[in-house]
């Protein structure tokens, strides 16, 4: 096996845009490649012989590129820290919104919803532990009303007319799962982070399993037939976290 030795320097390009740094490697490769990494350290490897002027150019060159994936990273990034604030103490995100969440003496253990904030009413506001509890069961709570709102009105559309249980729970590699047999659905909690058109598009998706088992050219028929824009819906979810409904 042929060693690939390299050595390697700090550079910088002027851009409009400010100054953008990138770290150069040289190794023993035909091309020259470019990679920004989730940190948004921009990295790019040259073999020796190409001169560094070849090389600037080059990042000048893929220069909206380079924006384009920076801010592609940072949405990524933002999306999870959404997901992540989902149950946090200090703020909440709902169906797309963001609340400030305060927490408040009060001799009952209560949630309010205003158009800008969520107050958790809670005996011992320094009690952490229940506070997330009132929280979670809030969100559980909340997520069922709007899912089971969603079922119903895609079950009608879709004239699905079989009896349907869902729950709703953290899950980590999928949106939405279904069980035909069971004639069960199980929903993300997550996705009450997402605006609402994420959250249908989700809830038909997993419908539409009781009439298609996969993903066949009828399924997606299927989808585009009652959700013509199921696609920029599916991208909201896609373009922010890698996991989708399947």
């Amino acid at each position: 096996m042929k060693k690939i030795l390299y050595n390697q320097q700090n550079c910088c390009i002027d851009t409009p845009y400010g100054e953008i740094a990138f770290l150069l490697l040289r190794k023993n490769v035909k091309n020259i490649n470019m990679r920004i990494r989730s940190d948004l350290t921009i990295t790019i490897s040259a073999n020796r012989k190409i001169n560094e002027k070849t090389i600037y150019d080059f990042a000048i060159k893929n220069l909206n590129w380079i924006l384009h994936t920076i801010e592609k990273i940072k949405l990524k990034q933002k999306a999870k820290q959404k997901i992540t604030s989902l149950a946090d103490q200090t703020e909440l995100y709902l169906l797309g919104k963001k609340y400030d969440v305060h927490i408040i003496n009060s001799k009952t253990d209560k949630v309010f919803i205003s158009n800008k904030s969520i107050q958790i009413m809670q005996k011992d506001i320094l009690d952490t532990q229940k506070t997330q509890q009132i929280t979670a069961a809030f969100l559980k709570k909340t997520g069922e009303k709007i899912f089971n709102k969603l079922c119903r009105k895609w079950m009608k559309l879709t004239e699905f007319n079989t009896p349907l249980t869902f729950q709703i729970r953290n899950m980590t590699s999928r949106w939405g799962s279904c069980n035909p047999t069971k004639k069960k659905i199980t929903f993300n909690l997550k996705l009450l982070v997402f605006p609402i058109q994420a959250a249908e598009y989700v809830v038909l998706h997993e419908i539409l399993h009781f009439f298609h088992k996969g993903h066949d050219k009828n399924f997606y028929k299927a989808l585009a037939k009652f959700m013509p824009d199921y696609k920029e819906r599916e991208k909201i979810l896609k373009n922010q976290v890698s996991v989708c409904a399947e």
